[in-house]
């Protein structure tokens, strides 16, 4: 403001009149003006912080704001604002603030997912300063406001907190603060499921809706499972129970599913609420009555789970075609070979990623065909592009187009789409179906080319799966029809037919409705309504999952057992879903099964628990894992790598393992344990080493059986050895020697039992030792050099192929074996050593000879740890580390190339507390306790994980800077090591893949073992 101030003077003039001598004085006085201008000081705003009360001084920036269910939560943005000219020139004017998500600017306008506007704040004057005063803007979030994160349905960005203030003389100032908003998950559902009353054999004729409503602010499904019903007289079975998306749904429709003990995702997608208005979707259910055994009240439980939705997660659709798709919150991506256009990208040019179709967000479901694509949006519309030579566009031409055309024949109401590899079905929320496209073995049904989509008869129709050159159907009476080509007897009818004759009028196909049709090029795959799986046409490749590689003329089960929630179709591949995970089966010579090899599987192989979709493509497979993960497998559709490039492992995208508790190198190959107690294997497999029960090589880790109850492991040469938690000692990999341990000199593909009851284990080479439940150590295996220790040699090949007792002591606590000597502790610390002392590896003094029993090496010491390398051996006593042996790369450590042929110490820390010896590589590997890995020796090939230009170290030299390592193990030249955190991690030679990081390249630096399950 300015200010104007006048200033008063008195101004005396005086004069002096001298008039007959008499002096007159006259006097006066005048206002002058004076002015000055101070210009205004506009505010500061000195904090701002977001809190919880009014006028509050917590700050919860920090941790996010946390929605309420059904209701504002209001937070506060408040602080501190000063004004020079004083607090009055604030309190008369006003201070306003904005919540906006940060990506919609400031300019954002109102609205409860994206933008508050607080036009007025709370002023409180009452402070000690004169210039100074608090400020308060309340922000009510709605409950549901999108949380901060990957599941929101906008870009993962923060929110701002902007607050402005203007004073009298206009003088303005803002103030931002950041945070998020938390994610709410939260759910409305129903108290319970009343069925009504119903008598026995009864189905109910209504189903019960059941609606699920928001209350949260993330996208989520809901897991549904339930259990037996309690009936005053009997037990009605849970399976009796069916639940649908749709209210229409017969019970036994194939969208219907049977309730289950362990939960299964419904696929109801629960939406984000944009209003305040509530957002419900329902649920229906449906229950069926036996017809004998049961009266009365029933009562059950079933469980609702509600499972937040990730806003990248992605539905992923192949088929037919080198190209695939996948729908992600509404948009649709595509990649893969464009060369009609089939990408919808306006070009014919191949895409090596996902790229987006154009900026639509309402696609719901794709059909791929061999070089067209279907697609339906969410309000029925139906859309093609591609190849539409033979009509399968539905344009009513043969031409083509590389941008979604909408099928306009018949306007929208579709409700489900299916492609073949030139042809196309659809269906129509009336029922009925409709066929186009080619036509040349009667694969729509009827006769003649169609290029506009046109009913096959009168009838309605429940499901459709359109094949390579012929088509499946299920009215809606249940019953299977089948048209198009048989050559192999795929249309299930009993008889084959050449592969030039058509079968154009539908055939029906003997058998119970099924609940799902996936078919490929020449077989077709069912699942039945009780789990089990049904199947017909060729079985060459495995595809039909029997077993053999017959061709089947009906639907026959494939002798897999129940239990079975979903199939899903390749060319000559299936995959399948059971409780514990998928499966896969059928043609898998460019690795489309994703099992590290090329090899056909004749029945149901276990590919991964953790796997949330499955979707085959024509040779290869799409997969979405539960955490995220997306991989691809087989035939790479023009994926990153490069063009159609073959990859016999999935390539993961994210996710690496933390559960690893034990990881051991043996020759060219990896085993390894998990937290869980399971096994998984990778690399060389010529012996059986895997376990896997072939002999295929594996660059990613495959899982050993099925069994979850493994607490030990351990490995020799071409070895590997487990025990289980009932003390039952397993097998596998090469026989020769007797190394299994199983009476046999034979190769094992797979684990086989050790006689006897077993308490620990340890590691040997061509031998494994062991300690049984009466205390005493038992050897086996090679023993040319007394290596086992029982007193005897055993001259080569032969060896001790059942266990032998080494002594009748009972107080052996580790043992490490190589090929012609061992180690061994007793629980006192004392240090034994037996087998051959060339080059003075057993530390008794000599270098030659042999120590045919276990003989004490030293008892001056606390021996605590030990390794046996393939000529020299390691030791820490007390902390210090110890060597001797060969040392011709300086695998002693101690700074020459000098051997040793007693126990000598390896410089002077003494807080070493594990080692590690390779084997021919000769090299040598040390854990301090703080957790820091050092290596010494040979380092060919980055045997010691160190840089390939150092050709080998003779003192030990820390591996990297990493200070949380916690486990070692040498093989012949690759090193497998744990890190704390439950990490595996690999170095070394890759030659057969036993690194498990999907390459074939030497590693010099650790580098991370990404899991493929």
């Amino acid at each position: 403001m300015t200010l104007h101030t006048k200033i008063f003077s008195t101004l005396v003039a005086v004069a002096f009149l001298l008039i007959v001598g008499v002096v007159i004085s006259y006097t006066g006085a005048a206002d002058v003006a004076t002015t000055v201008e101070i210009t205004n000081e506009p505010p500061t705003i000195d904090s701002i912080r977001i809190a919880t009360s009014e006028f509050g001084t917590d700050n919860i920036a920090g941790d996010g704001i946390t929605p309420v269910v059904g209701f504002d939560r209001i937070v506060h943005l408040t602080g501190t604002v000063t004004d020079l000219n004083g607090k009055t020139s604030v309190a008369s004017s006003s201070i306003s603030a904005l919540f906006y998500r940060t990506s919609k600017t400031e300019s954002c306008l109102a609205s409860n997912n994206n933008c508050y506007h607080i036009t007025q704040c709370a002023i409180n004057t009452d402070t000690l300063s004169d210039v100074e005063l608090l400020y308060d803007c309340p922000v009510p979030i709605a409950y549901y406001t999108d949380a901060t994160d990957a599941s929101s349905r906008y870009a993962s960005d923060n929110w701002t907190g902007t607050v402005s203030v203007v004073d009298e003389g206009q003088g303005a100032a803002s103030s931002t603060i950041t945070t998020e908003v938390n994610a709410l998950l939260a759910l409305n559902i129903p108290e319970g499921i009343d069925y009504g009353t119903l008598s026995l054999g009864d189905i109910s004729s209504s189903p019960v809706d059941f609606p699920l409503t928001q209350r949260g602010n993330t996208r989520a499904d809901v897991f549904v499972s339930g259990g037996d019903m309690d009936c005053d007289l009997g037990m009605l079975e849970g399976s009796k129970q069916r639940y649908s998306l749709s209210g229409s749904a017969p019970y036994d429709d194939v969208s219907t599913k049977p309730l289950t003990e362990i939960p299964v995702q419904a696929n109801l997608v629960v939406p984000f609420q944009v209003t305040a208005s509530p957002v419900a979707t329902s649920l229906y259910w449906r229950i069926a009555i036996p017809q004998v055994g049961i009266k009365g009240n029933c009562i059950g439980s079933n469980t609702i789970s509600l499972v937040a939705l990730s806003n990248k997660e992605a539905t992923f659709f192949a088929g037919h075609g080198n190209h695939a798709a996948a729908i992600v919150e509404g948009a649709l991506y595509m990649w893969g070979a464009n060369q009609f256009g089939q990408l919808g990208l306006s070009d014919n040019n191949n895409r090596l990623h996902p790229t987006r179709v154009g900026t639509d967000s309402d696609w719901q479901s794709v059909a791929v065909g061999y070089f067209h694509t279907l697609a339906l949006k969410t309000n029925g519309d139906l859309y093609a592009w591609g190849l539409g030579a033979q009509g399968q566009l539905g344009q009513g031409s043969g031409t083509n187009y590389n941008t979604p055309q909408q099928v306009t024949a018949i306007a929208g109401g579709w409700q489900k789409i299916s492609a073949g590899s030139h042809h196309s079905l659809a269906l129509h929320s009336n029922g009925t179906l409709y066929t186009f496209g080619y036509n040349a073995f009667g694969q729509l049904g009827r006769s003649g080319t169609v290029t506009t989509p046109t009913a096959i008869d009168a009838n309605t129709y429940l499901d459709i799966q359109g094949a390579y050159m012929q088509s499946y159907v299920v009215r809606s009476d249940g019953t299977v029809l089948s048209f198009g080509r048989n050559e192999s007897g795929q249309l299930c009818n009993g008889e084959t037919a050449p592969s030039t004759q058509a079968h154009q009028t539908p055939i029906v196909v003997s058998m119970p409705t099924p609940t799902k049709i996936t078919a490929g090029v020449s077989h077709v795959s069912f699942l039945m309504q009780d789990g089990t799986i049904r199947a017909c046409g060729a079985g060459n490749s495995g595809q039909l999952g029997t077993g053999s590689t017959i061709s089947l003329l009906t639907p026959t089960d494939i002798g897999a057992g129940g239990g079975w929630l979903d199939l899903a179709s390749g060319f000559n591949h299936v995959v399948g879903q059971k409780a514990d995970g998928w499966y896969g089966w059928g043609a898998n010579i460019n690795g489309q099964l994703g099992l590290g090899d090329l090899s056909n599987r004749m029945s149901p192989t276990f590919m991964g628990g953790t796997i949330d979709m499955l979707i085959p493509a024509a040779s290869a497979t799409l997969i979405r894992m539960a955490d995220g993960d997306a991989r691809v497998t087989g035939l790479g559709i023009l994926n990153e790598q490069a063009a159609f490039a073959w990859r016999e492992t999935p390539i993961s995208i994210l996710g690496t393992a933390t559960d690893w508790v034990a990881g051991h190198a043996l020759f060219g190959a990896t085993i390894a344990l998990r937290a869980n107690g399971t096994l998984w294997s990778w690399g060389h497999n010529t012996a059986g080493q895997l376990g896997l029960g072939h002999l295929n090589n594996k660059s990613a880790p495959q899982q050993i059986g099925v069994n979850t109850d493994w607490v030990q492991l351990e490995v020799g040469y071409g070895t590997g050895y487990a025990r289980n938690s009932n003390n039952e000692l397993f097998a596998w990999g090469s026989g020769g020697y007797g190394a299994l341990g199983d009476g046999t000199f034979i190769s094992k593909q797979s684990p086989v039992q050790i006689a006897g009851s077993w308490t620990k284990l340890f590691k040997g080479e061509l031998n494994g030792f062991a300690i049984k439940s009466d205390g005493k150590l038992y050897a086996w295996g090679r023993n040319q050099n007394g290596e086992l220790g029982i007193g005897y040699t055993t001259s080569d090949p032969s060896g001790e192929e059942n266990p032998v007792k080494v002594n009748d002591d009972l107080d052996w606590k580790m043992v490490s074996g190589r090929v012609s000597h061992t180690l061994a502790i007793k629980e006192n610390g004392d240090l034994y050593s037996w087998g051959a002392h060339l080059t003075g590896r057993t530390g008794l003094g000599l270098t030659s000879g042999r120590a045919l029993v276990p003989t004490l090496v030293d008892n001056t010491k606390n021996w605590t740890a030990i390794a046996a390398g393939h000529e020299h051996s390691l030791g820490i006593a007390d902390g210090k580390l110890y060597s001797w042996g060969f040392n011709n790369f300086g695998q002693l450590g101690l700074g020459d190339t000098t051997q040793r042929t007693v126990p000598t110490q390896v410089g002077s820390a003494t807080n070493w507390i594990a080692v590690a010896a390779g084997r021919y590589w000769q090299q040598s590997f040390a854990l301090k306790s703080d957790g820091t890995l050092w290596s010494f020796g040979n380092n060919g090939n980055a045997a010691l994980c160190q840089s390939t230009s150092i050709p080998s170290l003779n003192v030990p030299t820390q591996v990297g800077a990493e200070t949380n390592w916690a486990e070692v193990t040498a093989g012949e030249n690759h090193v497998i090591l744990r890190k704390t955190n439950g990490t595996l991690y690999a170095c070394g030679v890759d030659t057969y893949g036993q690194l498990g990081v999907g390459n074939m390249n030497d590693i010099s630096t650790s580098a991370n073992v990404t899991p493929t399950w």
